[in-house]
């Protein structure tokens, strides 16, 4: 039978598919001119080289997963809280009346990675 942490690197990908996808919205709508992240006094450039090495990480821990299943929990957990951050960050500004990130395609992937968030934190304990 197949279990919640067979599931972790698909999920895990899936996560990171999302978070490129939101990215290359962000970069259309210019997040980084967005607070909090305006106080970083962030370029374009920074943005980008932000979303390389974030993007570099979670490549490097799903290749973690994958090569040592031992750090599945930690490595799970933590990517699954990560994608809680993307739906909470959106809501706050959704609700401040930001019209950025209004059209359905950005609400979906904004969204769906936070539903991604609660079978891969699952994985992580199961």
């Amino acid at each position: 039978m197949l279990k919640a942490y067979d599931l972790a690197p698909i999920l895990l990908l899936g996560q990171i598919v999302l978070l490129v996808i939101h990215q290359i919205d962000s970069y259309r709508e210019r997040e980084w001119e967005m607070p909090p992240l305006n106080l970083l006094r962030m370029t374009s450039r920074g943005f980008v080289l932000g979303t390389v090495v974030l993007v570099a990480l979670a490549l490097a821990c799903l290749g973690l997963l994958l090569a040592r299943p031992a750090t599945r929990s930690a490595v799970v957990i933590t990517w699954g809280v990560v994608g809680f951050v993307v739906p909470a960050f959106h809501t706050y500004h959704y609700l401040r009346g930001d019209r950025r990130f209004r059209r359905f395609s950005s609400i979906a992937v904004v969204y769906l990675t936070g539903l991604v968030s609660f079978p891969l934190i699952i994985a992580g304990v199961d």
